[in-house]
């Protein structure tokens, strides 16, 4: 596997690292800093010292993330997977007050995706509090097939294009790989979900039908 670096006028007048990963590729951040997504679609994942690996956001362009080193003995290594062809700008801290005063329309850009990302983990820390493993399954399910998603064949369904083990799902909504299987198969059965192999498809309306029904009967009840 290779990761190629290599430098890139975007249009500002000034050059900045630009990450080249093609598909099936991974890498190891070294340096703490920022990454954006310019274009494709990556994994960002944690990987303990014993090689178990837990999926912590799938991101597509217009998406950042930050990664800073962990100093604590047995904290998990970051790890990136590309799940297509992607780029990513790269962006030191050191490199950041110069890179917003030269291209302060990206630099937005950049800062609204570090908003929504906030939001994200925000919300799914309130789910892990507050929402059973089920509902946080069917939640994760309906926000990747509005966000990687398109549509598989002439149905409702929506194909989640990334690459999806029952395990990365598990890390997503933290619950365990047998919840996840079992959730799904009884979605699968309701004609909700459709599962491949590391392929989900979901019917999207369908699922907020039932995600709504039952946020209706545990009030109700």
């Amino acid at each position: 596997m290779t990761t190629t670096m290599h430098r890139a006028d975007r249009g500002s007048g000034a050059v900045w690292p630009i990450l080249v990963l093609p598909r099936g590729d991974r890498m190891a951040p070294e340096t703490p800093g920022l990454f954006y997504v310019l274009e494709g679609r990556v994994r960002y994942q944690r990987v303990t010292d014993t090689g178990h690996e837990a999926s912590v956001g799938i991101l597509g362009a217009g998406d950042a993330f930050v990664y800073r080193r962990q100093w604590l003995p047995g904290s998990p290594a970051a790890m990136i997977d590309a799940a297509e062809d992607s780029q990513l700008l790269f962006l030191r801290e050191r490199d950041m007050p110069s890179f917003v005063s030269e291209n302060s329309e990206m630099a937005a850009r950049i800062l609204m995706a570090l908003a929504r990302r906030t939001g994200d983990v925000v919300e799914m820390a309130c789910d892990l509090a507050l929402v059973d493993a089920r509902r946080r399954i069917l939640r994760a399910l309906i926000r990747l097939a509005d966000r990687h998603g398109e549509p598989d064949g002439e149905n409702e369904f929506r194909r989640i294009v990334v690459p999806l083990k029952h395990q990365d799902l598990a890390s997503l909504v933290g619950a365990c790989r047998e919840t996840v299987t079992s959730v799904l198969a009884d979605l699968s059965r309701r004609g909700i979900v459709r599962t491949g192999r590391c392929t989900i498809a979901v019917n999207r309306e369908l699922a907020l039908d039932l995600l709504e029904d039952e946020v209706h009967r545990q009030t109700a009840g």
